[in-house]
């Protein structure tokens, strides 16, 4: 009799033996063998296995049956096991997706879900080599490019915790062999057969063919991905190491400039990335010419952004604004409307007996005193900026991302300041000393975001 072997998802994760696991349940034959060898490996390591089966509401009577399955497998186990019904046609339809995706989204929805309520950091899928191959091949043909070829990772992080493929080296017929031979009953989905289905096509029309060309490519194609992930590592973290030393808002051209082109093109993703832009390779071939070309040339990239060359370095700027996002707006009463931001400052002159509502220090409100308001101004972040709070001096790029602010964002959020001092970082920090008992006279400054008009 074969025997599969594993590694357990604590040793996957690199955490204790007795880790507990939520293992996604489909009833099939992967997740069916994959829960018999999780058993084993909890009886010899002591970790608790908990089950979660989503019925997406896709094939009506036979999901049904699918579910009730789930549940006896369960219960003969001994295992706790939680079900989900969703009408994923629905969901499809309302959020304009496709059968596919929106299953995905709802099942990994609803195993987040239950491993942050009952305290389970590891959840175990069963992919397996099959899936492994299938997935390269539509990735390849759809288009892709190293990360897409990594395929699926055998760990990566999920949520607080870790999603685990132990049986992602596996092939579908050892699997199934396996089953055959540990009396191990399963389901068949019967939309595995429907070709309509890109992955079930590649699944029933070319995989044959090659495994009757190449022997058993699904281990082949496992080998590849593996490999690829090891590169796909050491360009990550020669990206991470150069953004960490060149800082997240500019690029140095300097710097960027005598790199091999392809690791200046990761570099130029993975900082455009900060800013939600994701750029073709016509972008990043017009992106490397700019790091040669004089101060003030631009090149436009998708999401509304433009990148500017200026004093040696790049920059991304709102397009509408077609160049860097730098201001200076006086202290008034009134509405203040901070350039491509997307935030209005309201300011508002405290009248008699207003005293009793002292904002909250450094959140989207502060009282400025009248006395200090000649010569105070707006301007956004600039290189260098430090602000004197909790009894320290902060560097405004850092606060900015311990507190969650995008990129995107900090280029042109408003700061309030006087002279060379920064007072103010709305939703942020507000300089010490800048008493906050409002009197009458003073300003009332409130961050909010600006009204969008309806076309």
């Amino acid at each position: 009799m074969s025997e599969l072997r594993i590694s357990m998802p604590w040793e996957m994760a690199g955490l204790e033996p007795k880790t507990p696991v939520l293992l996604a349940f489909s009833g099939g034959a992967d997740s069916r063998a994959l829960l018999e060898l999780l058993r084993k490996g909890a009886a010899r390591n002591g970790f608790e296995i908990t089950l979660a089966h989503v019925n997406h509401g896709i094939r009506g009577a036979e999901a049904d049956r699918d579910q009730r399955f789930c549940e006896s497998v369960a219960a003969a186990c001994g295992l706790r096991i939680f079900c989900a019904v969703r009408d994923v046609p629905a969901l499809a339809k309302e959020h304009r997706t496709t059968l596919e995706e929106e299953a995905r989204r709802v099942r990994y929805e609803f195993f987040s879900e239950i491993m942050e309520r009952e305290g389970i950091p590891l959840l175990a899928t069963a992919h397996q080599a099959d899936d492994q191959l299938e997935t390269l091949l539509f990735r390849l043909c759809r288009g892709t490019g190293l990360r897409g070829l990594c395929g699926i990772p055998a760990v990566r992080r999920f949520g607080s915790g870790f999603a685990l493929r132990p049986m992602l080296e596996i092939p579908g017929r050892e699997i199934r062999a396996y089953c055959a031979e540990n009396g191990l009953e399963y389901i068949t989905d019967s939309t595995n057969a429907d070709t309509s289905y890109a992955r079930n096509l590649i699944r029933a029309e070319v995989v044959p063919v090659l495994e009757k060309l190449y022997g058993e490519p699904q281990k082949r194609a496992a080998a590849l991905a593996q490999e690829l992930c090891e590169t796909e590592d050491y360009f990550r973290g020669q990206e991470e190491s150069f953004l960490r030393q060149n800082g997240e808002e500019k690029l140095s051209c300097k710097r960027l400039a005598p790199l091999h082109p392809v690791l200046q093109k990761r570099i130029l993703c993975a900082w455009l990335a900060q800013y939600g832009v994701v750029p073709e390779r016509v972008h990043l071939e017009a992106l490397v010419r700019l790091l040669d070309a004089e101060n003030g040339a631009k090149c436009s990239v998708p999401g509304d952004r433009v990148v500017v060359k200026r004093k040696d370095a790049l920059e991304v700027v709102c397009k509408e604004s077609d160049a860097p996002s730098d201001y200076r707006m006086e202290l008034t009463a009134g509405e203040i409307a901070a350039p491509g931001a997307g935030w209005n400052i309201s300011v508002v002159r405290v009248a008699g007996g207003e005293t009793g509502n002292e904002p909250e220090r450094g959140k989207n409100a502060m009282i400025f005193p009248r006395a200090a308001a000649d010569g105070a101004f707006f301007r956004p972040m600039r290189e260098g900026d430090k602000i004197f709070t909790r009894g320290a001096h902060h560097v405004v790029r850092r606060l900015y991302r311990e507190a969650g602010i995008p990129p995107e964002e900090r280029i042109c959020r408003p700061m309030l300041c006087k002279e060379n001092e920064i007072l103010w970082i709305p939703g942020v920090a507000l300089r010490d000393g800048i008493e906050q008992k409002a009197k009458t006279g003073d300003f009332l400054l409130l961050f909010q975001p600006a009204k969008k008009e309806r076309t």
